[in-house]
């Protein structure tokens, strides 16, 4: 149960009226009411953008984003370990926002829904126009 729906049950509660998305509010008497279910949608939003948070699973959605690579090929480029790129890659795996494929002994793996890296890569303008990276040129892929 979300917390608008706590906030809710609470106030119901404590006033004895009704909510929006309940009936109506007597606050808003109705011209918010349509935006709960999308509000209350947002409440696994936050799992996402916890995921994405993390510098290393970020770095290694946006590479798998411009192309599949083997685990190898990524500890590389990031300069980390097999097992650090790894554990990352399991949680990736494991929230289905990556796919795997074996091929003899190496893993490749790539991005499961390419608008994921829509929403990195507009992140990362943001950021860059909030001077919060350096200044970039995205190359082509």
């Amino acid at each position: 149960m979300g917390l608008i729906v706590i906030k809710r049950t609470m106030y119901q509660q404590k006033v004895g009226a009704k909510v929006a998305g309940s009936g109506s509010c007597f606050k808003c008497s109705g011209h918010y009411s349509d935006l709960l279910p999308e509000i209350e949608a947002l409440n696994g939003v936050n799992e996402l953008f916890r995921i994405l948070s993390h510098d290393t699973r970020s770095k290694l959605l946006f590479i798998l984003g411009r192309r599949q690579l083997s685990v190898q090929q990524m500890a590389s480029l990031l300069d980390l370990s097999l097992p650090a790129v790894s554990h990352h890659l399991r949680i990736l795996y494991e929230m289905r926002l990556v796919s795997k494929k074996r091929a003899g002994k190496e893993v490749f793996y790539s991005l499961r829904d390419r608008r994921l890296m829509t929403l990195i890569v507009a992140a990362l303008f943001h950021a860059q126009e909030l001077g919060m990276v350096t200044p970039f040129k995205l190359a082509p892929a």
